[in-house]
């Protein structure tokens, strides 16, 4: 029998808050299909945690619109 803990389930939240105030995130994108490294995408300097879930889901969304034009 499994006991989960509740940070184990849930999903992190990639939005984090920078110690001047601003907001930021790191999405990962995959591997690429050569080199087979990590695809990662920083972006900062969010004014609000809104603004930045806005970009993180714009990229999100771009990344996998291309991963199915590839295929």
């Amino acid at each position: 029998m499994h006991i989960y803990v509740r940070s184990e389930i849930m999903a992190k939240d990639p939005i984090k808050k920078a110690d001047n105030g601003t907001y930021y995130f790191r999405a990962n994108l995959g591997c690429h299909p050569i080199t087979g490294k990590q695809i990662q995408k920083y972006r900062s300097g969010f004014a609000t945690k809104k603004e930045a879930r806005e970009e993180y889901s714009k990229l999100i969304l771009s990344s996998v619109k291309e991963l199915d034009e590839k295929k």
